[in-house]
């Protein structure tokens, strides 16, 4: 059964977390990154909630639950070890239309479940199965979580160019098939455009501001080219931005930078920006790094 995904705006909305145990704490603190009120009930609670409650960040009533806890409350989340009493309080809630989640066998019977969720570089992620995995959830989850921190870096222009006497044809015909397959796989690399032309072989990538990214695509070319006297040839930020500068204002004709691509990335907002400002190759000519520093705005910006 698939569930219906919102994402409710608590600040300052009074949620009851029942239970003083590590879901408990968890619940509890996901609730105030969303500024929530937060009233925690239970016999023993962990550090973790006394620490919280020190602070004033919540409020920690050290007995078991009674039902009167449930007035005025918004959200509920049941979290005690004692299923019975759990089930008790839900149908509690239900008669106060007080929306409840329990987060033990009774789960189904509440108004909800949390999916698995991660957040940054001003985004927020969640991942649910519908109550039916919840490894699932959390493993695809975690996959996401190293996405955003990459997302949250900042994005630098790089180009790789791999030239010698013409090899490039010859050492491996299916060099750009294999690149872009193998590149498309790497976390932090936002686009890309694959170039084949002119006995050369050239990358052309927006990266996270992260060396890992950049030392993963090297390693994809030198893996591609192997043993051939080929020389890989780098170039980053500024640099990267006056070489194609120089590579497109060097023909008679403006051509577009990427005419010869073999493949290009689908999110390629960024390169059509850079391929527009490089066509203004006659506005650049006195000043190129002008142009650089426009298109690195553009890029904090993706």
């Amino acid at each position: 059964m698939l569930s219906y995904p919102i994402n409710l705006l608590l600040q300052n909305r009074p949620c009851l977390v029942v239970g003083g145990g590590p879901v408990a704490l968890r619940k509890a603190t996901r609730l105030l990154k969303a500024a929530a009120r937060v009233k925690v009930v239970a016999p023993e609670a962990v550090a973790g909630l006394h620490e919280l409650a020190a602070a004033g960040q919540l409020e920690l009533v050290l007995r078991k639950c009674l039902e009167a806890d449930l007035d005025g409350v918004f959200l509920l989340f049941l979290a005690s070890d004692d299923h019975r009493f759990n089930q008790q309080l839900l149908d509690r809630a239900r008669s106060l239309g007080v929306l409840s989640c329990a987060v033990d066998k009774n789960w189904s019977a509440g108004d909800f479940i949390t999916p698995a969720s991660c957040d940054g570089a001003g985004l927020q992620l969640a991942v649910a199965t519908g109550g039916r995995s919840c490894i699932r959830s959390k493993s695809v989850k975690n996959f996401l979580a190293g996405q955003l921190e990459t997302l949250a870096a900042k994005v630098v222009l790089s180009t790789f160019t791999i030239s010698g006497e013409n090899q490039v044809n010859e050492f491996n015909p299916d060099l750009p098939d294999f690149v872009v397959a193998s590149i498309k796989l790497i976390t932090g690399v936002r686009e890309f455009a694959v170039c084949h032309a002119a006995g050369s072989f050239e990358v052309v990538a927006l990266l996270s501001l992260d060396e890992g990214v950049n030392r993963l695509l090297r390693l994809i070319l030198k893996d591609a080219i192997g043993e051939t006297g080929a020389e890989i040839i780098e170039c980053r930020g500024e640099e990267a931005f006056k070489y194609l500068f120089r590579k497109t204002s060097a023909t008679a004709v403006p051509r577009s930078l990427f005419a010869n691509c073999s493949a290009e990335c689908r999110f390629s907002s960024g390169l059509k920006r850079l391929n527009t400002l490089l066509m203004q190759s006659e506005n650049l000519k006195v000043d190129p790094g002008s142009g650089w520093r426009k298109y690195a705005d553009y890029c904090r910006k993706l």
